[in-house]
């Protein structure tokens, strides 16, 4: 693009030059008028504001020395299409190759060749806003053509992307969508510039429009393209077997690919001539206060590497924090996603999340069995010692039960109290609890095969009643609430 600028500035520089009274020649300064000369910093064509300045101390790579290099002025060449304009009221000089710019701007480029330019309707050759009236039907025909094909492209990118979400496979499908469209405008890009041959204004805004669209398509394929990589190392059967976790994976490859992007969006601001470096500069001087709008989000990406770097969690374990328990499904750079045991999805920011008390059942290696056990205090002392050795008989006998304990630890208010204490050699919960019922069972068999029964919370009362002397005696009333059977005496 640059290229094609400078052409056209070298060919409405020619038009002014070919239009105007240049001086004698040995009026212009020459190679053997400059080095003696060296106050001359600046020589200005007469009659004209086309000026010729001295850059000072350029580099000669020929040479390989700093020498002084005599060019046309930074405001002549901004302002060569104002002096071309101005200059077209002028006539030619005799020497001048007429309407060289009109040939070049109103003829088709690789298209057609020179020639065949002639078969053109002279209609279509009318020059309307810098362009003529062929070359803007084209530019709607080629702009047509690559609405339909981009079109074309999403129809084929939701037909691969239902195949995919199918199979669950091609990480890398996302990136046909970018690659496809870019593919499509820099194809409009060369043809326009190529073969319908636009100039002027009309160049200037295409070629950015088209730049910066390049450029956003080259940002969205960057950062696909580290997502992609990321699920396909995720997926690699050799990094299942190595236990790595999946969450780290995706936020390294999702950092990579931020910075990855964050390149070419600064190549492409310098592509289309933004001034990046006083943007990053303003950018630091209004980084604090944009610090103290987003320092949860930064505290959020903070506790997320915390969490990577610590691991105290990882994505299937089961966890508890707070009043929220569950088991977690992914762990992003912001926060982190947890499905809870009703099957509710929470999504915790990582600064609360590394910051709180945390608990990790999923680390263990066993579960604590232990529940208690209350027994009538009809129980006899050989039906007691007989239900103690019993059971733990049977967690002794218990493959996947160790470290057990079977004690009498207190004559309660209402019952003799039983403690059983052991580890199940398991941490999946359903099977806790399966292994917990099957014991429960055998040890109300045990209770029942002894003579006596669990003891319910009740409470004794005496109520005074005089006797056939006289005497009054206590007559023990009990009162079981678990029941519902009311006051009932105790005896006769």
């Amino acid at each position: 693009n640059r290229d094609r600028v400078g052409l056209e500035s070298a060919l409405w520089l020619k038009e002014v030059l070919d239009r105007v009274q240049l001086p004698a020649a040995n009026q212009i300064p020459d190679l053997q008028a400059v080095p003696a000369n060296k106050t001359l910093k600046r020589w200005q064509v007469p009659g004209t504001e086309i000026a010729i300045a001295r850059l000072e101390e350029t580099q000669d790579r020929e040479n390989n020395q700093f020498v002084d290099e005599y060019l046309f002025s930074p405001d002549t060449v901004a302002h060569l299409k104002k002096f071309y304009a101005e200059a077209q009221t002028l006539a030619y000089q005799p020497s001048a190759t007429k309407g060289f710019y009109e040939f070049y701007a109103t003829n088709p480029g690789d298209l057609l060749p020179p020639k065949w330019s002639q078969w053109l309707p002279a209609w279509s050759k009318t020059i309307v806003l810098e362009q003529t009236i062929w070359q803007w039907f084209s530019l709607l025909v080629s702009f047509g053509v690559a609405i339909a094909l981009i079109q074309l492209i999403f129809n084929w990118h939701d037909q691969i992307q239902n195949k995919v979400n199918a199979t669950g496979d091609a990480p890398f499908s996302k990136l046909f969508l970018p690659i496809a469209i870019a593919s499509v405008i820099v194809g409009l890009q060369y043809g326009i510039e190529q073969w319908v041959n636009i100039t002027g204004d009309a160049f200037t805004v295409f070629s950015t429009i088209v730049t910066l669209a390049v450029f956003i398509l080259a940002s969205w394929a960057t950062l696909w393209l580290f997502d992609a990589v990321g699920s396909a190392i995720v997926a690699s059967p050799k990094i299942k077997k190595k236990g790595i976790d999946a969450s780290l994976i995706r936020t390294v490859f999702q950092l990579f690919g931020g910075t990855a992007t964050a390149t070419v969006i600064y190549l492409g601001a310098l592509q289309l001539g933004v001034p990046v470096a006083p943007l990053l500069t303003s950018f630091g001087a209004i980084s604090l206060a944009i610090s103290f709008g987003a320092q949860e989000y930064f505290k959020n990406v903070v506790g997320g590497l915390t969490l990577f770097i610590d691991r105290p969690v990882a994505v299937g374990d089961t966890c508890e924090f707070g009043n929220i328990r569950g088991t977690v499904e992914e762990i992003g750079l912001r926060s982190t996603r947890i499905r809870t045991m009703d099957q509710t999805v929470v999504s915790v920011p990582n600064s609360t999340l590394s910051t709180s008390h945390l608990v990790n059942y999923s680390k263990r290696d066993r579960r604590l069995l232990k529940f208690d056990i209350h027994l009538r205090y009809e129980t006899t002392r050989e039906q007691l010692e007989q239900i103690l050795l019993q059971i733990y008989e049977l967690l002794e006998k218990h493959p996947l039960i160790t470290d057990e304990r079977v004690r009498l630890v207190n004559l309660g208010d209402y019952s003799l109290e039983i403690e059983v204490h052991a580890y199940l050699l398991t941490i999946d919960y359903d099977k806790y609890l399966e292994y917990q019922e099957k014991v429960l069972l055998k040890i109300l068999d045990i209770i029942e095969q002894s003579g006596t029964d669990l003891a319910f919370p009740s409470q004794t009362l005496y109520l005074p009643e005089n006797d056939q002397h006289g005497l009054s005696k206590d007559l023990p009333v009990s009162h079981n609430p678990i029941s519902g059977n009311g006051w009932q005496l105790s005896g006769n």
